[in-house]
C-alpha cells in the first residue's frame, strides 16, 4: 500500500514521507525479529558434492551483468529447521550459534552433520554446517523469508488484510514523536497497536509449535 505522511490542512513533503517509509521498513524488520509476521514457510535444497562445510544462502542482483545467486538462492529472514537427506533417512540438525561452530575442532572432518549455524548477513548469507557433509546428501533449509523493504512511497507491498491494522496503527504510533501534541498520544492508538500485534504474535507461535509425536 502507499504510505503518504501528512498533517491535517497541508500537502504532501518528500522529507515525511521518506520517514514513513523508513519507519514502516523498521517495523518490518522488528516484525521479522520477533516472529510476528507468518508468512508461508520454504524449503531450499542443496545438493553437496564435496566437503562443503559452509553454504551460502540469498542472493545479489545489485549488479545485473553478475547477478550472484548462493547454494540455496533464497533470502531467508528466518530459519527455522536445517535437515539432512540420505536416500530414505531425514536427520533432523541440532541449531547452535556461531561460537560453537567455532569453537568446534577438526572442522575438517567428514561425515552427517547434526549441527548448523547461521549468520544471517545480507544479500548473502553463510550456512556453517559440522561436521562437514560428505558428497550426496541433500541439505534442506525450511524457513520463511526476508520481508522485501520498500524503497519509496509508491513502490508496492503485498501483505495479509490481517495485518492491517497492526500496520497502520502500530506506524501511527512510530511517528507520534515527529508529530508531538500537546496533549500527547491517543491512547486508543496505543491499545489498537498492542492489542493488533498481539494477534499476530499468538497466529506466529502456533505456526511454529512443533506437532506432538506418538
Amino acid at each position: 500500500f502507499p504510505v503518504t505522511i501528512v498533517a491535517v490542512g497541508e500537502t504532501p513533503e518528500a522529507y515525511w514521507t521518506q520517514l514513513g517509509v523508513r519507519l514502516l521498513n523498521g517495523l518490518f524488520g522488528q516484525w521479522q525479529t520477533k516472529g510476528i509476521y507468518n508468512p508461508l514457510l520454504v524449503t531450499g535444497e542443496f545438493v553437496t558434492t564435496t566437503n562443503t562445510p559452509i553454504l551460502t544462502l540469498g542472493y545479489d542482483l545489485s549488479d545485473i551483468n553478475n547477478p550472484v545467486l548462493g547454494d540455496i538462492p533464497v533470502m531467508f529472514g528466518d530459519i527455522q529447521d536445517v535437515q539432512i537427506q540420505q536416500g530414505t533417512v531425514v536427520y533432523k540438525l541440532h541449531k547452535g550459534p556461531m561460537s560453537e561452530y567455532f569453537a568446534k575442532s577438526v572442522k575438517s572432518s567428514v561425515s552427517i552433520p547434526n549441527f548448523w549455524a547461521t549468520d544471517y548477513q545480507l544479500p548473502i548469507s553463510k550456512l556453517f554446517l559440522y561436521p562437514s557433509p560428505q558428497s550426496g546428501l541433500t541439505v534442506r533449509v525450511i524457513g520463511s523469508k526476508k520481508i522485501v523493504l520498500i524503497k519509496d512511497s509508491q513502490e508496492a507491498t503485498v501483505f495479509d488484510e490481517i495485518y492491517r491494522d497492526a500496520l497502520l496503527y502500530n506506524l501511527a504510533a512510530s511517528l507520534y514523536p515527529f508529530f508531538k501534541q500537546e496533549g500527547g498520544i491517543d491512547q486508543e492508538i496505543i491499545y489498537k497497536a498492542k492489542a493488533s500485534v498481539g494477534g499476530l504474535r499468538a497466529k506466529a507461535i502456533a505456526m511454529k509449535m512443533k506437532n506432538l509425536q506418538n
